[in-house]
């Protein structure tokens, strides 16, 4: 029976839907204004960060009953939803009433939040886990569980500590009990509906979901046109399409292809099983035999870190192995076999997968060759319009998969083992794309002993052996299902894409063929072939994928290392794996290596950009990293399985001795591959000892210095934020979740396709005759000014005439939706002349091109080109003499000069809520909803933009999902072009971006580059001068380039005293988008450039870096650079007692001997520690910009409206203004609303940024508050009795003045560029940390182990949110400096990261034990409340851990003989951490093998 109604329950409702589009989804559904449940966020859009995450239960038939788990909204289409119960974040509460789960309430109650925009759905996910352990009677969800459900949420404000908080109340491992859910009765019509097939037929879409293959069949042969779509998790590139009627075939329900099942020693798996459902039951298998090395456990290990377990629910095997390369990769490897059947039903066979993949491949390189278009039109292996396909379709007509059988290798018997294991890297532990992948399987066979006492590792000897990498190069290139519109090509009808996987195997034969099933279980064919090499076929398999746009993996077999492997004996002791590591490290580097010149196609590497590129720094892009990553890195995995091949074998093989492993018993069956547990290649006989695993739930702190809890006032009272219960239960409004009125429209970018050219031509007549699009806006359409009002006026709102950068928006696309607006984007045509481009910093450098007013400012203290012109005249003079034999006194030796250059790479604000507005015209006015940090500088845009009065533009911020100084001068662009639409068609206009779209337009930390020269005191490492040159990457326009460059400048001294320094500030002009504000402001890189300067003078004079940091620490009196008004008998002091302090807390130097004992007895692994200080400066070094306005208004029933200059975005400055106000006003702090920020209540506002939020609100609060303080004191006095209600009602009456309003100024700074005086900041903060890792040298990967962090909040204001902001800026800090790189083509300027590929951390990245210390005594008296502000200064704490890590690579280095590491950048991301270990980057200290763009 077939249905055409979708019928599911939301939230405890029946509800059922005729008239809809099958291409909408859930997302979509519960976000569009009937439903209104706008509690579930989108962020990425594409499966990733997890803020779309929904609870849904259905009744799973093969279990018979219900079945409840986790779903990433964003990625599931609505007529999924058939048969199932959905539930949201919002449940049955309403906004003014509210039932709060056990789950929600200790998220509330540990402040398991900042922004709230990722609460919901991280609450869900956690609920479905509770839940679903709760219904189906299992154990009590452990750690193990809740981590890998955290490991599909990103949480950009916390550093996830809090979040462990929340969920460590119900863990049985903490002794305690786990929440009593009320679990709601699956209702049960939706059984039978359940049960019925269905079939929507949309405008576009004709939607059918059969039940039955007999039904598929049959649907299929009426519609052969259809795309098959399985769990349709990546479906977005089928559903963009608004041209074409489509017909859609699901295989979801399909019962036939739903089962799992173990046969001849092989794993059958349906089509249509579910990749969680497959995890599941590998885990289950594996309780049976822990210690197996086989299918099950490489499939338990590996499954969890290529996909979020809320993909993994309703994502399908086939379908998956479409769409995720590594997991197809993962397939071939390990020789799975497809079944294969014919439309009809009546032919069906089986067929290697390898197999399918190499011939169609080969297929591919001979039309490549000789018919390059022809290259998208061929029929290929597993292709459709979408990733997300199931029909393998060849020379004999289309087939669809129903299944893919595994070998087990899991025979165990007295003369036979087998045996599979895998290794996989990637830039992050969860959720990532791969670096590489290598497979071991192998068989093994008894052999009698010949000597009584051989090892017991030499009765087994080799009969197979098989071994293939994965290289994930083009991970790099994948796309996104929501890519910014512009960037795409709308695809043709019937286009075809290749497979995600290309499988170099040379001996698959061409013929048709149904192949016997495999002899061997081998997935290649046997060890002892002939190879022939790959070179040639590798690039030209890497060009066709290329030239597809797709993601892929490169599967190549190793044949030479597994014939060396096998011939020899004893099974793999050490001489065999040192010897097979060389075999295996030139059968890769001829794979990857052999041949490449600089204008191969293949590595993106162009002869173009190689001409003008400076000579000192050649172009080597990523992906020629990723391939000397992969050929230092691969061999290394045998280590790996040798030691996993011992404890297979229950024996220890001979010299290889693992060391003690950190496995957790609450791991769900080595599902994960814990990175810090590896082993060494020693001799020792020690026994293998299992300890616990230090879990992140465990020995994280927070210590206030002083007891917070006894503090009378409110003021200093540790206070959760006010915020949380309407983020706990999805109720906080943020400006995308506002309304688009009646008639509204959705606006979408044009953007530019290349990086610099004259727009010749723009042509949107396709576009235009989409139905459901309305116009197109471009610069002509301006009435007014057509510019960005920054520092300089250099920012065009649309580019006109001339386009500057890739990426550059041109104008809007307006439509009656947004799916209708962003597809119609993609049909503009734009015609360009194109013009040079430069687009490195290099380049920029090489080219003298610089912005034009920081071409070179310079800051100087003492005479410091003096002191380091005498130091080498002394240096030269003492080498003339000692050439010549004639002694000198030693005193004459003491200055050496050191001279180096280090590079900080940039940085993506990944805030949760992205780059939006909502624009409203009426009555000659504008209502502008911005997520802006900036309200003032928006209406000053949009009235410029509009030609109207600034008095006829409102702008309004509701809190923000996050800004990090991304929505500091960004957002203007975005409201201006969306108020330019609103007044050409009269109508509303809103315009999201989609997060691809805002990393690649809004800028981000700023990419700079040091060249610095020091002379340091032999002896004791005393600096006595510094000359260093920064230069930033600004992009084509200034932005906010200047400001951020000085304070760079200003704060390069860092927390040393350097008594001789000149600093030289540029930015670079680049065609980029422009950088822009981000947390820290340039203080960031100051503080990497000077704690990297420190290290260098270490290194050279051989002392420690700890004392070379000690030393050099300021002292009350020491000469600055520049200075804060607060004199240093307030500030400098400072840092030596948090120095002292966190020495002695954080047991340094006992750690740090522990560290080098460690060291000493481990090769595979080494573990680093480090202590590094910070400074930031507060406020701005323009005056005019300190300053805040503030209105309070007391009404009638007591109750306080209060209005502020500032910006709510989860740094809690709204719960510390209603502090301020409750405070000063005497008052309960329940009496305090306060209103979101509005120019219409608060006029002439500066941005929220600069650590200035509370310090001049805060001050304008209280003047404000005092005012009506005055105006009550009689009646107050006259009605001491009386409660604060009765004496307001009282005043109303008697006609008091019950309102304040006041202007807030900090005193003058007054910094002066001409005379180079005056002060850079109103105050300091300060702060140390240290910080301990542990690298697997074997793979780069590594383990923060523990971080102590002290901060200086003077007395704090809040406690609770001041400890917050120092975790979560610390995280973000450790991102910056590890993982998060950001990178483009520098051949075109496109940006290659996005969600997928860029790496933010995430709960399993972050450290093993934080300990966070607010210092004590530390009192501000001149800021509100003696407090300091803790807003962007922890992000340099995160500097502690980078240093670390060269610790841990120096130590790693040593063994190899390498000298000191002298490869100066960040991030220090997994492959370069690798590099560096081998030494494959120390040429010319390392700095020209890297780009910065």
């Amino acid at each position: 029976m077939t249905s055409e109604i979708l019928k599911f329950y939301l939230n405890g409702e029946k509800v059922e839907l005729k008239s809809f589009e099958p291409n909408m989804t859930l997302l979509q559904y519960l976000r569009a204004p009937k439903v209104g449940l706008t509690g579930t966020k989108e962020s990425c859009g594409s499966g990733v960060c997890g803020a779309c995450t929904i609870l849904m239960m259905y009744f799973d038939e093969k279990i018979n009953k219900p079945y409840i788990t986790a779903v990433k909204s964003c990625q599931l289409p609505l007529i999924y939803c058939n048969g199932c119960a959905i539930y949201t974040i919002e449940g049955k509460n309403t906004a003014l009433k509210q039932k709060l789960t056990p789950i929600q309430e200790s998220f509330i109650k540990h402040d398991g939040a900042q922004c709230g925009f990722c609460l919901p759905g991280t609450i869900m996910s956690t609920t479905a886990l509770f839940e679903k352990h709760q219904l189906e009677g299992l154990r009590p969800p452990t750690v193990g569980d809740i981590e890998e459900t955290l490991s599909g949420h990103t949480c950009r404000c916390t550093g996830y500590r809090p979040i462990f908080q929340s969920l460590k109340e119900f863990l049985i491992e903490e002794g305690s009990k786990p929440p009593q859910l009320e679990i709601p009765k699956f209702p049960s019509e939706l059984i039978e509906a359940n049960k019925q097939s269905l079939h929507v037929n949309g405008n576009l879409w004709n939607f059918f979901k059969p039940k039955s293959l007999d039904e598929f069949r049959s649907l299929w042969k009426l519609h052969p046109e259809a795309s098959i779509l399985g769990g349709a998790t990546n479906s977005n590139q089928i559903f963009r399409d608004h041209l074409t009627k489509r017909t859609i075939i699901s295989t979801k329900s399909i019962t036939e292809i739903q089962e799992l099942e173990e046969k001849d020693g092989m794993l059958h798996i349906g089509a249509g099983v579910s990749v969680q459902a497959l995890l599941e039951y590998t885990r289950s298998r594996l309780t049976e035999a822990p210690n197996n090395h086989s299918t099950f456990r490489v499939i338990s290990k590996i499954l969890p870190r290529l996909r979020s377990k809320q993909i993994r629910s309703v994502s399908t095997v086939a379908g998956e192995m479409m769409s995720v390369s590594e997991f197809s990769a993962l397939l071939v490897s390990l020789g799975a076999v497809l079944h294969l059947e014919s439309a009809s039903g009546q032919v069906s066979h089986r067929i290697p997968l390898r197999d399918k993949c190499a011939r169609c491949e080969r297929e591919a390189q001979k039309a490549a060759a000789t018919h390059p278009a022809s290259l998208h039109a061929r029929p290929v292996f597993a292709y459709d319009t979408t990733s997300c396909c199931v029909i393998a379709c060849d020379e004999v007509g289309c087939q669809l998969i129903t299944g893919i059988s595994l070998p087990l290798y899991c025979e165990e018997s007295e003369e036979v083992k087998q045996f599979a294991d895998c290794v996989l890297v990637s830039r992050r532990k969860d959720n990532f794309p791969a670096l590489m992948m290598v497979v071991m399987t192998a068989t093994l066979q008894r052999i009698k002993k010949e000597k009584a006492d051989e090892s017991a590792a030499s009765v087994w000897k080799f009969k197979e052996v098989s071994l293939a990498l994965a290289d994930g190069r083009g991970n790099g290139d994948r796309e996104t299902t929501e890519s910014f519109p512009s960037a795409l090509k709308p695809k043709e009808k019937n286009e075809e894409y290749p497979p995600p996987i290309v499988v170099i195997d040379e001996n698959v034969e061409d013929d048709d063929e149904e192949p016997a099933s495999p002899s061997s279980s081998s997935p290649f064919s046997s060890a002892s072939a002939s190879a022939s090499s790959p070179t040639e076929s590798t690039h030209a398999a890497l060009k066709a994928m290329k030239n597809s746009k797709r993601p892929f993996c490169i599967v190549h077999k190793l044949p030479s290392t597994a014939e060396f492997i096998l011939t020899r004996s004893p099974v793999l002791s050490s001489e065999t794996i040192i010897d097979a590591k060389q075999v295996m490290r030139r059968e890769v580097e001829e794979i990857l290596l052999t041949g490449i010149s600089s204008d191969d196609s293949t590595d993106t590497v162009y002869s173009e950009v190689c001409s003008r590129l400076p000579s000192s720094c050649p172009p080597l892009p990523s992906t020629w990293l990723a391939k000397r990553y992969i050929t230092v890195a691969a061999p290394d995995a045998l280590t790996r399985f040798a030691y996993n091949l011992s404890q297979h074998l229950e024996t220890k093989i001979n010299t290889i001795v693992p060391e003690p492993l950190d496995l957790s018993s609450d791991y769900p069956l080595d599902a994960y591959d814990p990175i810090s547990r590896m082993y060494s290649e020693t001799s020792s006989e020690k026994p293998l000892e299992l300890e616990p695993e230090q879990t992140r739930f465990t020995h994280n702190l927070q210590k206030y210095s002083f007891d917070y809890e006894k503090v009378d006032t409110l003021i200093g009272k540790p206070m959760s934020n006010m915020h949380l219960q309407s983020h706990a239960t999805g109720m906080t409004q943020y400006t995308v979740d506002v309304p688009l009125p009646p008639r509204g429209l959705y606006a979408e970018f044009i953007l530019s396709t290349v990086a610099h050219g004259k727009i010749i031509r723009i042509d949107g007549t396709e576009a235009l005759k989409l139905p459901g699009v309305v116009d197109i806006v471009t610069a002509k359409d301006i009435p007014g000014v057509n510019k960005h009002t920054g520092i300089v006026m250099d920012t065009t709102i649309f580019a006109d005439e001339v386009v500057e950068c890739m990426h550059q928006p041109i104008g809007l696309i307006l439509a009656d939706t947004p799916q209708i607006a962003e597809y119609a984007a993609t049909l503009v045509k734009v015609e360009y002349d194109e013009l040079p481009a430069i687009l490195t910093l290099e380049e920029a450098v090489e080219k003298k091109s610089f912005l034009s007013m920081y071409e070179g400012s310079d800051i100087v203290l003492g005479e410091p080109l003096k002191v380091i012109k005498e130091t080498r005249k002394a240096q030269e003079k003492l080498a003339e003499k000692m050439k010549k034999g004639v002694p000198e006194p030693m005193e004459n030796d003491e200055w050496v000069v050191i001279e180096g250059e280090a590079k900080a790479g940039g940085q993506d604000h990944y805030y949760g809520e992205t780059q939006n507005c909502v624009v409203i015209p009426h009555d000659g006015m504008v209502d502008v909803y911005s997520s802006t940090q900036n309200p003032s500088k928006v209406q000053f845009d949009v009235a410029g933009a509009l030609g109207i009065p600034r008095a006829k533009v409102m702008c309004k911020a509701m809190r923000l999902g996050g800004g990090f100084g991304g929505k500091q001068d960004r957002p203007c662009i975005l409201a201006t072009a969306a108020a330019v639409a609103a007044k050409k068609t009269g109508r509303a206009v809103r315009l999201v971006m989609k997060r691809s779209m805002d990393m690649a337009v809004h800028g981000g930390r700023h990419p700079m580059w040091c060249r610095y020269t020091v002379v340091a005191s032999k002896k004791t490492g005393l600096l006595k001068a510094l000359d260093a040159e920064v230069i930033a990457q600004g992009g084509y326009a200034h932005d906010v380039t200047g400001p951020v460059l000085f304070k760079c400048a200003f704060q390069l001294q860092g927390t040393y005293t350097i008594p001789n320094i000149r600093v030289i500030a540029r930015a670079a002009k680049t065609n980029h988008n422009p950088n822009t504000a981000f947390r820290g402001f340039g203080a960031p890189q100051s503080c990497l450039f000077i704690e990297m300067i420190m290290e260098h003078v270490a290194d050279v004079l051989g002392i420690p870096q700890s004392q070379i940091r000690d030393i050099n620490l300021n002292k009350v009196g020491d000469p600055l650079v520049t200075g804060s008004l607060i004199s240093q008998n307030k500030g400098e002091k400072f840092i030596r007692i948090m120095w002292d302090e966190l020495m002695k807390t954080s047991d340094y130097e006992n750690r740090l001997k522990a560290v080098e004992e460690f060291n000493a007895t481990h090769t595979n692994t080494k573990r680093g520690i480090a202590i590094t200080p910070m400074k930031n400066g507060a406020c701005f070094e323009d005056d005019f910009m300190n300053q805040a306005e503030a209105l309070v208004h007391v009404l009638p029933d007591g109750s306080v409206e209060v209005a502020h200059s500032g910006i709510e975005m989860g740094q809690g400055l709204n719960t510390k203004i209603a502090q301020v106000a409750a405070e000063t006003l005497g008052i309960d702090i329940s009496f305090i609303h306060v209103l979101h920020t509005s120019t219409e209540t608060c006029t002439n506002t500066q941005p929220t940024a600069a650590s200035t939020g509370l310090d001049l609100n805060g001050g304008a609060l209280k003047k404000a508050c005092e005012q009506i303080n005055a105006s009550l004191a009689p009646l107050r006095e006259k009605m001491k009795d009386k409660t604060w209600p009765e004496i307001c009602t009282t005043a109303y009456f008697s006609r008091y003045a019950m309102s304040g309003q006041a202007h807030f100024i900090l005193p003058t700074i007054n910094w002066q560029w001409k005379t180079k005086t005056g002060f850079t900041a109103f105050y300091y903060a300060f702060g140390v940390s240290v910080s301990e890792v542990e690298v697997d040298c074997t793979t780069g990967e590594y383990t923060i182990l523990r971080s102590d962090l002290i901060e200086d909040a003077g007395r704090s204001l809040n406690p609770i949110l001041d400890a917050g902001q120092v975790e979560g800026g610390f995280i973000q800090g450790v991102g910056w400096v590890t993982g998060e790189e950001i990178e483009y083509d520098i051949a075109t300027g496109a940006m290659l990261s996005d969600m997928h590929t860029y790496a933010v951390p995430l709960a399993r990245d972050v450290p093993l034990e934080l300990h966070t210390t607010l210092a004590h005594g530390f009192r501000c008296d001149e800021n509100v409340g003696a407090s300091k502000t803790t807003a962007e200064s922890p992000v340099l704490l995160g500097v502690s851990v980078l240093m670390a890590l060269r610790h841990a690579v120096n130590a790693a280095r040593r063994d190899r003989g390498l000298s000191l590491l002298r490869y100066q950048i960040s991030p220090f991301t997994v492959d370069r951490i690798k590099l560096a270990i081998e030494g494959v980057l120390d040429g010319e200290d390392g700095m020209r093998y890297t780009i910065m763009i």
